[in-house]
């Protein structure tokens, strides 16, 4: 969002500094309407006290500024158009505002400077994030993924020259009919691999605890990867009714070389402990799932 706004933003002051009073009425109408819908969002989404939190992946505190700030600036440059035609003014105008909102910028939230993804956790990153196509550098794609890239017939001319690891969605069970077997279990709180989620929050009643975003799936992974006796006073303090897991999929694969002694490793070998039942789900095996045998005490 961000970018596409910051875009528009120096192309139309731009054709101000171009054009100046010819349309600094224009310009000026857009930096109000800028101004002012990005504060009704805030009104209507925001706590006025979070607005100081340096939120720098979503709309918070940080955008507004920006937002706001260059829809304020953009009217400033617009005023100084109208009154003053020289091409010098309109370049002095949009340099001043320009720096006094960046420098506010800088000032209020430093640590918006990093990649928006920065104070994601190391292990959500390696294990999830770096493997998303939207955040892969073009060198890294290049590598891993080059038939997502537009314009670069891959597939037909250099495809013999890679060795691509390609899973379609329904053999890593990440589509509603390959998890749809789970409805049939009582409602429940499930911890599952995070590309699962989605489709189990689409396909059953249950509640997850991670998912395709960046933010809260430590949870899941610090189970997955404890040795037994840790992951069982995991899975009993957050109340979890069910593992799931995709019986030969990649995360298994990821899980099993951090953690080769975890559960998820225990699991995928097929050491089951005592805390987990084993559920009988659908024939082929692809989709496997074991409920968590709560303690007297957690009951």
């Amino acid at each position: 969002m961000l970018p596409a706004i910051a875009t528009a933003c120096v192309a139309i002051l731009g054709l101000l500094i171009w054009r100046g009073q010819l349309v600094s009425r224009q310009v000026c109408t857009f930096g109000a309407a800028l101004t002012g819908s990005s504060l009704l969002l805030v009104a209507l989404l925001l706590p006025a006290h979070s607005l100081g939190t340096p939120v720098c992946d979503a709309f918070g505190g940080p955008f507004l500024l920006l937002i706001a700030g260059g829809g304020g600036s953009l009217m400033i440059v617009a005023g100084v158009a109208a009154w003053q035609p020289e091409l010098g003014a309109r370049v002095a105008a949009a340099a001043v505002t320009g720096l006094i909102l960046l420098a506010a910028f800088f000032k209020l939230f430093p640590g918006c400077l990093a990649s928006p993804y920065a104070m994601v956790d190391p292990l959500v990153a390696s294990l999830w994030l770096d493997q998303v196509a939207e955040t892969m550098s073009f060198h890294t794609m290049l590598q891993l993924e080059p038939q997502k890239i537009p314009g670069f017939m891959i597939d037909q001319i250099v495809k013999p020259q890679w060795t691509i690891a390609k899973q379609d969605a329904a053999a890593s069970c990440r589509t509603v009919s390959s998890l749809a077997p789970l409805a049939a279990l009582a409602r429940g709180r499930v911890m599952a691999p995070i590309d699962l989620g989605p489709a189990i929050l689409a396909a059953t009643e249950h509640s997850v605890f991670a998912a395709p975003y960046h933010r809260n799936n430590l949870a899941m992974l610090h189970v997955m990867l404890a040795a037994p006796a840790m992951a069982q006073q995991l899975l009993s303090d957050r109340r979890v009714d069910y593992i799931v897991m995709c019986a030969g999929g990649s995360d298994q694969i990821e899980f099993a070389k951090l953690a080769p002694d975890g559960l998820a490793a225990r699991l995928s070998r097929g050491e089951i402990p005592d805390f987990l039942e084993p559920l009988d789900l659908e024939p082929s095996g692809k989709l496997v799932a074991w409920r968590v045998r709560q303690t007297q005490a957690a009951r």
